[in-house]
């Protein structure tokens, strides 16, 4: 039996070509200093320079820039 609080329900590939978030709910916070992304479960807030959204669907969204920073907080405890 899988015990729920070890499902992660997104999931994140940092590569040169930026930061790849599958399973998202929504941006709640975007500068290009700070990009805070909910899922279902947790609040990743990514922080760095000149970030941007590279591309966006449904459930995964690109993030380029220079990523500095990955928080993951659970929701509504964003910093």
């Amino acid at each position: 039996m899988k015990r729920p609080d070890l499902i992660q329900p997104y999931s994140m590939t940092l590569t040169p070509a930026g930061l790849h978030i599958e399973g998202h709910q929504g941006i709640e916070e975007y500068s290009a200093e700070s990009i805070a992304v909910r899922t279902k479960t947790k609040l990743l807030c990514i922080t760095g320079r000149r970030l941007t959204l590279g591309a966006m669907t449904k459930s995964e969204v690109v993030i380029t820039g220079v990523v500095q920073n990955i928080q993951i907080s659970d929701r509504g405890r964003h910093r």
